[in-house]
């Protein structure tokens, strides 16, 4: 019903990914250490078996496919 999942990343480390930092690498690295291309096909995947609410932020500008971007608690 809910998942809370992590953001994948370049390096395929499973560590974290924080999308309001800038870097490629660390722990947690920023949006930059995400792999967009891996992650938009998880959405993809996710949304073809009807998650249809998946929450996130935006980064740089951009939101993965599928997401709601959310704001203090609300959608939009």
């Amino acid at each position: 019903m809910n998942g809370d999942f992590r953001y994948l990343r370049t390096d395929k480390s499973g560590n974290n990914v924080h999308l309001n930092k800038i870097s490629a690498v660390g722990d947690p690295c920023g949006w930059k250490g995400m792999d967009e291309k891996r992650q938009n096909k998880f959405n993809d995947a996710l949304y073809k078996y009807d998650w249809e609410s998946i929450l996130s932020w935006k980064y740089n500008g951009k939101l993965l496919n599928h997401l709601l971007h959310i704001i203090n608690n609300s959608t939009f």
